[in-house]
């Protein structure tokens, strides 16, 4: 997940998302049988069709112009817009950051148009009523949670279910395609209410993938638990959404490409570290963007095993090096009544706070 600001505050990127099937919700994720039927119906095309789509450009700085090769390979992917957007705007974006290390992009396909107003459903007054019919029997004015630890992970199971709900539709409907594949879909707003823009911060983008997720479900801490909890298949296509119209209106093409690019990463295996160097800093903002966030020789690693790219004698070097890295952190766990108050606070009363809740959700970070 990256945020970022609309001015020179930081914004934030995200990692993951997911909801609740709530009753009376509706599905606001758009599409139709006729809708489907078309994507089934899509014949793939010679990628040479599309090869315009994803020239890279030069940066103008040998920092983000020189080549390494270790990430050296292609990877397929599928486009989706919920708009009217140019779609080579962010697919340019991101063949022109990984350049660097000789990663190339390609599709068999034109983009496809989707009904998709937003992402993630942020509505704290609907979630909160969504739990408290889903639990009827836990009360969630209590001081004290009476109930054991794993039920306390279900009411909090549930509230991501709720959050994800759109993106799990996604999943459903188009996210077993070929695992070779990664989704891309432009989105006009990532979040359905501006309950994540603290600070003047807004959500830039977000990913979720089969890897990542084992990451998230194996971070040792709290939301380990909640992950588990969440209903994604074992296997889908890796996604990445952006938030389309937003990053367009900035009219900073350096900023796009660091945007997908982040969430490229993310898709692919990376977390967050809070190294404001790094491509996979967790905020960024227009003015302090640039292209020379990297990658260490790690993440690299991380990426080329997923992927499955990279000369052989380079990624053994990548690997040894990951080896030596520091590891996701294991964590303290929480004490069951914390952890109950922490959640009332987040998610239940006017003055709820689920910004907090999905930041602890969608932020691990390496080391932590």
């Amino acid at each position: 997940m990256k945020s970022l600001s609309r001015t020179t505050q930081p914004f934030f990127f995200a990692a993951t998302c997911v909801t609740l099937l709530t009753q009376g919700t509706g599905c606001l994720f758009g599409g139709d049988d006729d809708e489907e039927a078309d994507f089934a119906a899509m014949k793939p095309q010679d990628p040479q069709t599309f090869s315009a789509d994803f020239q890279s450009k030069p940066y103008g700085a040998a920092a983000c112009d020189a080549h390494d090769g270790k990430l050296r390979g292609k990877r397929e992917l599928r486009v989706f817009k919920t708009s009217d957007f140019d779609a080579t705007v962010f697919t340019r974006g991101l063949a022109s950051y990984y350049a660097r290390h000789d990663l190339t992009f390609y599709t068999q396909y034109p983009s496809f148009d989707l009904k998709m107003p937003y992402v993630i459903d942020t509505d704290e007054r609907r979630l909160e009523s969504s739990l408290r019919r889903k639990f009827p029997k836990v009360n969630f004015d209590a001081d004290e949670f009476e109930g054991t630890d794993a039920e306390l992970a279900q009411i909090q199971a549930a509230a991501a279910e709720f959050v994800m709900k759109p993106l799990l539709n996604f999943v459903e409907k188009y996210g077993h395609q070929d695992p070779a594949v990664t989704n891309v879909i432009l989105t006009g707003k990532v979040a359905s209410t501006d309950a994540l823009e603290d600070n003047d911060a807004v959500l830039a983008g977000l990913s979720i993938s089969p890897e990542l997720l084992k990451t998230l479900r194996a971070t040792g801490d709290e939301s380990a638990a909640i992950w588990q909890g969440v209903p994604l298949p074992a296997t889908f296509n890796a996604m990445v959404f952006v938030d389309a119209k937003f990053l367009q209106s900035l009219r900073r093409p350096t900023v796009v490409d660091l945007v997908i690019a982040h969430e490229f990463g993310h898709s692919a295996g990376l977390v967050h570290v809070e190294d404001e160097s790094n491509l996979m800093t967790p905020t960024t903002g227009p003015n302090n963007a640039t292209c020379d966030q990297s990658l260490t020789d790690a993440q690299l690693a991380t990426m080329a095993k997923t992927l499955r790219v990279g000369d052989a004698p380079v990624v053994q070097a990548l690997q040894a090096e990951a080896s030596e890295g520091p590891a996701v952190g294991v964590h303290k766990t929480v004490p069951t009544q914390d952890r109950w108050r922490k959640v009332r606070s987040q998610l239940i009363g006017a003055h709820a706070r689920p910004a907090e809740f999905l930041r602890d959700l969608l932020h691990p970070h390496e080391g932590d």
